[in-house]
């Protein structure tokens, strides 16, 4: 997963997926630790699964908490360049409007008064 974070900075729908996934994820750490604890035999030569959830903990959600980290920088960086982009739109707007306003100001007055 870190490396689909990493590949897919630009891609803010699979970023979110991520940042979800991993949420979810650890949010059952819990459960799968029964879970694991349960049928370890089936997947593994030892029991890594205790009570208190150190396993699970230290590998599988610090490992997403990394994930979610990354993901969460990128966001960041998203936002800090369309802050950016829109403060030089708008500073470019307020430049063209005073242009506007000095060269109304040193145009003569026009002469639209009819003479009877």
């Amino acid at each position: 997963m870190l490396i689909v974070a990493l590949t897919t900075r630009k891609r803010g729908a699979i970023q979110l997926s991520l940042f979800l996934l991993s949420g979810g994820i650890i949010f059952n750490a819990e459960r799968l630790n029964r879970l694991g604890a349960q049928h370890w035999q089936k997947f593994a030569g030892q029991n890594y699964f205790d009570s208190a959830g150190v396993f699970m903990s230290a590998v599988v959600s610090g490992a997403q908490l990394i994930v979610m980290f990354i993901v969460l920088i990128n966001y960041l960086i998203s936002c800090a360049g369309m802050l950016v982009a829109a403060k030089k739109r708008e500073l470019i707007y307020k430049a063209k409007q005073r242009a506007k306003v000095a060269k109304a100001a040193e145009a003569p007055p026009s002469s639209s008064k009819k003479k009877d």
